[in-house]
């Protein structure tokens, strides 16, 4: 009898050594998949394909980091005046509604569109969900930073959601 319960204990004991054995492996190959996929992904947020530039930002486009615009249609500018930051889901839905239609069917056939984000964090993430619910994938977007010598807004250049969310799917096995 007592033999049996050695033995039910030993192997109880050795499923547990085993199962943190495997979780340790696991999460070291992870962590070793995730870096090489980090260093691959260093030089890859090139301008994307898109010649198109909707400008939701309320501001000109007039200054681009390492001149990723270069071989871009003229931006389309949307003129949406002041933001009424009591209803902005409304004024995203506004905003997103002033895109002109032919441009909305691109978007909604899932043709990458760059999108120049407004300044105020609340509002871009409204309209990152609406672009996404519309479209059925995330946009590619650019925001901008202020020039060092103040004269304006660098354009940074343009990063694919999408392409964000797929690559960083690794992190769900670590996480």
């Amino acid at each position: 009898m007592s033999g049996i319960v050695i033995g039910i204990i030993i192997g109880v004991i050795s499923s547990i050594i085993a199962t943190y054995l495997y979780k340790f492996f696991e999460r070291k190959r992870a962590e070793k998949e995730i870096k090489k996929r980090l260093k691959e992904l260093e030089d890859e947020f090139v301008t994307p394909g898109s010649k198109i530039i909707v400008n939701l930002s309320g501001h000109p486009l007039e200054l681009f980091e390492e001149n990723w615009n270069k071989d871009k249609e003229p931006p389309i500018n949307i003129k949406f005046g002041n933001i009424d930051e009591t209803r902005l889901l409304d004024e995203a839905i506004r905003l997103f509604l002033l895109i002109p239609e032919d441009i909305r069917l691109r978007i909604k056939k899932g043709e990458d569109v760059i999108f120049a984000l407004p300044g105020l964090s609340k509002l871009a993430n409204l309209l990152i969900t609406i672009i996404h619910a519309y479209s059925g994938k995330f946009p590619v977007i650019t925001t901008s930073i202020q020039s060092k010598e103040g004269k304006g807004f660098i354009w940074q250049k343009p990063i694919d959601l999408c392409k964000v969310r797929k690559d960083n799917r690794l992190l769900r096995i670590i996480g």
